[in-house]
């Protein structure tokens, strides 16, 4: 089911089939959630440290160009 269905479910004016498919769809997202939440809880279980994106700054950060200087 989806969330057309849903809609379409509730143009009808079948608020039963509209209710399972609500059901659906909210079990379904909630399931994705919990999917997305045990791959970054994972490595925490096996004594790792959880993988976090570092960011490193670049190499212009905080520093004048040799043309700026020039001028």
């Amino acid at each position: 089911m989806s969330v057309e269905n849903l809609v379409q479910n509730l143009k009808d004016g079948d608020t039963v089939a509209a209710g399972k498919a609500y059901d659906t769809v909210m079990a379904q997202k909630l399931q994705a959630v919990l999917d997305a939440k045990k791959i970054e809880l994972a490595p925490t279980m096996a004594g790792q440290e959880p993988a976090v994106a570092v960011e490193e700054p670049s190499e212009m950060e905080g520093e004048i160009a040799q043309d700026e200087i020039n001028n």
